[in-house]
């Protein structure tokens, strides 16, 4: 009978080995479900009947390898696993870069530990191993098109390859973990805005621009082309005239925010509540940080849709006498005075009809420039609010609810002193105490016998 017992628990404990390495379970139990996919990349994957294929390019399983190695293998596994418990015929594959070197070549691969998909004959070179790079270089083969994100220069706009607090280039570097393509562009030089644009950025001009390359710009607009305009206040120049044409008007002066008994402040940090555009519908319950942000005013202009994002306060106001008075901590509202009481505008987002074989058009407009920052950019929800951005522009919307900002306290798992003194008790006193009476128990009996 003993033997029958040990055979039954020897097969029991290899038919559950086998099937801990054939099948994968797992329980996510954090709070944001932040291990698990989100519902938009399970859509995603629902809308694709093709095999997918992922090629890693790691040293394969051999006698002797190294921890790292095995480490790599082990966690590009554990991610793919994640899709293909939704979507069956996603295949992965390892491969030693050394042995095929025809594979790598193909694939553009020159170092190893770098992972590809491939779809339809298509491919992508994973940037980074997380959900939303997945997500968007699945969608971007599908649509069979690259995105081209092309930033103005030239007129002492933010630069895009600085590391300084007021450079671009975190943004930038987002950006490229999405699989976007980022260039800059001197129009005064190239005379007009490349054909394969997905994205045009005018981000902070402080000069002015020539009538030419308005020209340009207007052209490439009225072909039906995006664009992102992040407006400084206080800038002056000709595009200043684009603004009526797309339906807003940026008011003078600067918005000053009030609340909570503080002193007065050029750092508006507008809370999102209720918003359901795409942009901005996963923010709800959290707030950006714009450092200096003018005022935008909404006009109606049909046949373009033009949709608030992002507004200040109640509390805060349109200041447009700051010269004039000593500091932001001083300034009062003035009803007499052309200031204007909020909520205000602080960014919208404009779209026009479809034309011939386009689809519809879309721009963002925002009164700052300076919330996308190097300096900024990791301040409040400004980071996701500017990769919703860039993801609406681009029509890949469906990824902004991938990712989006923690509250606080997420992260950790805190227990009260009574927690503490209820998991001591348990895992102290009250599991080793009943081990210790069963193992008594046993072994009386067995000495009765």
């Amino acid at each position: 009978m003993n033997r029958v017992k040990v055979i039954l628990a020897v097969l029991l404990a290899i038919v559950l080995g086998w099937t801990s390495h054939t099948e994968f379970f797992s329980i996510d139990m954090t709070r944001d479900n932040k291990n698990s996919l989100s519902t938009a990349t399970i859509n995603i994957l629902a809308t694709i009947p093709e095999n997918i294929t992922v090629t890693a390019f790691v040293t394969q399983a051999k006698k002797g390898e190294s921890a790292n190695t095995r480490v790599v293998r082990a966690k590009i596994k554990q991610f793919i696993r994640k899709f293909q418990r939704h979507k069956k015929n996603i295949s992965l594959d390892f491969v030693n870069h050394a042995d095929q070197l025809y594979l790598a070549k193909k694939y553009g691969v020159i170092a190893t530990q770098e992972v590809i998909l491939e779809l339809g004959g298509r491919h992508k070179k994973l940037r980074f191993l997380d959900e939303e790079s997945f997500a968007n270089s699945l969608l971007q083969l599908v649509y069979k098109k690259d995105i081209w994100i092309v930033f103005s220069e030239g007129h002492a706009e933010k630069n895009i390859f600085s590391n300084s607090r007021q450079g671009y280039s975190q943004l930038v570097e987002h950006l490229k973990k999405r699989n976007f393509h980022v260039q800059a562009l001197d129009l005064s030089k190239t005379g007009s805005i490349p054909k394969n644009t997905s994205i045009f950025v005018i981000a902070g001009a402080r000069r002015d621009f020539e009538e030419k390359e308005v020209a340009s710009i207007k052209s490439y607009l009225d072909s039906g082309g995006n664009l992102l305009w992040l407006y400084d206040p206080g800038t002056k120049e000709r595009l200043s005239g684009l603004a009526s044409r797309l339906g807003i008007r940026f008011l003078p002066g600067v918005i000053v925010s009030h609340s909570n008994n503080k002193k007065p402040t050029l750092y508006v940090q507008p809370m999102f509540s209720g918003n359901h555009h795409p942009v901005a519908a996963n923010l709800n319950g959290f707030h950006a940080l714009f450092p200096i942000s003018a005022a935008l005013k909404m006009i109606k202009q049909p046949p373009l849709v033009v949709t608030s994002i992002v507004n200040s306060a109640v509390t805060d106001w349109n200041e447009t006498n700051l010269n004039s008075k000593n500091s932001a901590g001083s300034l009062k509202y003035d009803s007499s005075s052309t200031d204007s009481r909020g909520p205000l505008t602080i960014a919208v987002a404009i779209e026009a009809p479809k034309r011939k074989n386009k689809p519809m058009q879309r721009i963002i407009v925002t009164g700052d420039s300076d919330f996308l920052s190097n300096e900024h950019l990791y301040l409040g929800a400004n980071r996701f609010l500017g990769v919703n951005m860039f993801n609406w522009l681009s029509y890949h919307e469906r990824l902004n609810t991938i990712l989006r900002p923690q509250k606080l306290g997420t992260n950790s798992f805190r227990l009260s002193n009574s927690g503490k003194n209820i998991f001591a008790f348990i895992f102290i006193l009250l599991i080793p105490s009943v081990f210790s009476i069963a193992g008594f128990y046993r072994w009386r009996s067995r000495n009765k016998q």
